[in-house]
């Protein structure tokens, strides 16, 4: 008797909801390519970039992960597990931040190089156009409005509807470094200035009012702004009142869990402070290899997993 050998090839999928097709992952980067991701911001698995070099940014978008950093390095993960390098135009320039808009659908990021975008899963990345030519470093990246904002050196705010093209506007005629800068819907943009200047914000990106606080570190997400003070770090949904939540640190991160609508806050400085929430966590959580890196960025997301391929052999008399 012949039997019938029939090979199946399941190709790869999403999984469905037995198998959690959307997954929640936050991701933390930093000195030396470090790198590690949690379901929950508590417990932290370290993980491999694939990169020596300095991490300064994570972004989520389109259940992509996207992180920058030094030498022009851009990394992408659809889970934050396996990273893959990409090519850009950065060259050896430090790229500073990423970002990702759900309304214009991409992902841009920006350094020393000026700004590029990257598509909508961050693989293929090309040279924007901004007004005036290419910034001369770019510090600080986030979702505005209908697009983007980014901000760096020379006083300079840079807008943006779709990534690919950028507007520029002067906030003054001093020529200072913008740290950072963010959008809260509905109430308008915060951005740190160095040199102790401190904090401004403005409705409008024309009138800015100094608050005086000195700020290291931003975002924005879910309504939210996460910054960093001299006295501590606060979250605000109004930008006229603030919560405090913790000490100062270098980065900050924030996401929500659709799944269970639980919110996730990060920030700390060194891998010795890890904070979540209201809590404050050792580094041991993490792993003993990040003690004395810095946290150069923090972000959190949903993606959805995938099935591997299978494949599934039937006999047949």
């Amino acid at each position: 008797m012949t039997k019938l050998v029939i090979t199946l090839f399941l190709s790869s999928c999403l999984a469905s909801s037995a198998f959690g097709a959307s997954a929640f992952q936050c991701v933390i980067v930093g000195d030396a390519g470090k790198l590690a991701t949690s379901p929950t911001g508590v417990s932290w698995t370290l993980r491999t970039s694939g990169q020596a070099g300095q991490l300064n940014g994570v972004a989520f978008g389109n259940n992509v992960m996207v992180a920058v950093g030094a030498s022009g390095k851009i990394i992408t993960s659809p889970d934050g597990v396996v990273w893959t390098s990409r090519s850009n135009s950065f060259g050896s320039n430090n790229i500073s931040a990423v970002a990702f808009n759900a309304s214009a659908g991409v992902f841009v990021a920006g350094g020393a190089g000026g700004i590029e975008y990257g598509g909508v899963d961050g693989s293929t990345w090309s040279i924007a156009t901004v007004t005036g030519g290419q910034p001369g470093t770019i510090l600080s990246m986030n979702p505005a409005a209908n697009g983007f904002i980014a901000a760096g050196t020379a006083s300079f705010v840079y807008q943006s509807t779709d990534g690919m093209n950028w507007s520029r506007t002067s906030v003054d005629s001093n020529s200072y470094s913008i740290a950072t800068i963010s959008y809260l819907p509905g109430y308008g943009y915060l951005m740190g200035v160095n040199g102790g200047i401190g904090v401004k914000t403005s409705p409008d990106l024309v009138t800015w009012t100094t608050k005086g606080w000195a700020e290291t570190a931003s975002t924005s997400a879910g309504g939210y702004i996460i910054f960093n003070g001299s006295g501590g770090a606060w979250y605000t949904q109004t930008l006229t009142s603030f919560t405090g939540f913790g000490s100062p640190g270098i980065s900050v991160g924030y996401g929500k869990n659709t799944n269970d609508g639980s919110e996730v806050f990060l920030w700390g400085d060194a891998f010795a402070s890890l904070y979540s929430g209201s809590k404050v966590y050792n580094a041991t959580l993490v792993t003993s290899s990040f003690v004395s890196t810095a946290i150069r960025g923090a972000s959190c997301g949903m993606y959805n997993q995938i099935v591997p391929n299978t494949r599934r052999v039937i006999l047949v008399n």
